[in-house]
């Protein structure tokens, strides 16, 4: 990135999504300066599945890790929510090895990384820690939330803020992060994606959050992107 040595984690918070890993893997490996410059972490918090269950869908052509934690709260939401947050923090010293880190859900897809690329390359050396998607007027309960199928931050620049994570007055992982990264007066920026994100479809920065794996399948096989091509 201009002379300058950039490591990148990118972060899955996963569950029980197998094959999605699996898609994710194709997609990260066409990318270029990802794939060059960043590992993969899958943090998976399903006590029913076991690692071997897991291995076979891990296909990321990077040094990759397998993280596991305990579900310790199994009711919903909370065991969504909090489950989330706890492998994030209960990671968070193992972050500092990196300059960022890209937050994911394993069925949020990077299509094309340019954009995403360019958010790192402006903010490499800049003051700002965190960086967040925002939908401010798509209705009313967004005005006081942000996206938490992708966000990036600076972990050597920011303390362990995911350690608040039972905060019983906030219940939507959205409400939680907008709450405290202003809580905590954390300089951060402010992106949108568009509205194609809340379709379901490819947005304004190359991702896809899509839970039909008969559409993302039919992106890998190029019927959408010319090009665009998977070959396995």
């Amino acid at each position: 990135m201009n002379g300058i040595n950039i490591r990148i984690l990118i972060y899955f918070s996963s569950h029980r999504q197998l094959k999605e890993i699996e898609y994710s893997s194709y997609f990260f490996n066409n990318t270029k300066f990802l794939r060059e410059n960043s590992e993969v972490m899958i943090h998976c918090d399903n006590d029913s599945l076991n690692n071997e269950d897991i291995y076979p869908y891990i296909k990321y052509d990077t040094k990759w890790y397998l993280n596991r934690s305990k579900q310790t709260f199994p009711t919903y939401p909370n065991g969504v929510f909090n489950g989330f947050l706890k492998g994030l923090s209960n990671n968070f010293d193992f972050f500092k090895n990196y300059d960022f880190v890209i937050h994911m859900v394993p069925d949020c897809y990077i299509t094309n990384e340019n954009k995403i690329v360019e958010l790192l390359r402006e903010n490499i050396e800049s003051e700002i820690n965190f960086i967040v998607d925002y939908h401010p007027d798509h209705n009313s309960q967004t005005k006081e939330q942000f996206v938490c199928d992708f966000f990036i931050f600076k972990p050597k620049k920011i303390f362990n803020i995911f350690s608040d994570h039972s905060d019983d007055n906030v219940i939507v992982a959205e409400n939680w992060l907008y709450k405290k990264i202003n809580e905590y007066n954390i300089s951060h920026k402010k992106i949108c994606r568009g509205i194609e994100s809340l379709k379901w479809n490819i947005d304004d920065y190359g991702l896809i959050h899509n839970h039909n794996l008969k559409r993302i399948e039919s992106i890998l096989s190029g019927n959408e992107n010319k090009n665009f091509k998977h070959n396995q």
